[in-house]
């Protein structure tokens, strides 16, 4: 698992076979992953994910909404786990 060298882990890019979803095994990947975070010192464990896994992160697992900053440093095409849709949104805020 990544880690920033001080207090901060990060779950990046989980991802759990179709034929083994909704049987807990991503719940327990993301509390072992919590664990060892722990264990190594880190105080917080952070988590990017698509719209459509909210209910998973934060109600299965525990996450909690905070705010985040992005800066693209490639074009929207260079950027798979950004959708369209996202990248679009973040246009408009930056222009209101």
């Amino acid at each position: 698992m990544p880690w920033d060298g001080g207090v901060h882990a990060f779950i990046l890019d989980t991802l759990v076979g179709e034929r083994a979803r909704h049987h807990g095994v991503g719940t327990r990947l993301v509390a072992i992953a919590a664990g060892e975070a722990r264990a190594a010192g880190c105080e917080w464990l952070h988590v990017d994910f698509e719209d459509h896994l909210r209910p998973f992160y934060f109600a299965s697992c525990g996450f909690t909404p905070t705010d985040a900053g992005l800066i693209a440093l490639l074009s929207r095409k260079s950027l798979p786990g950004i959708t369209r849709f996202q990248c679009e949104q973040r246009d408009v805020e930056r222009r209101t």
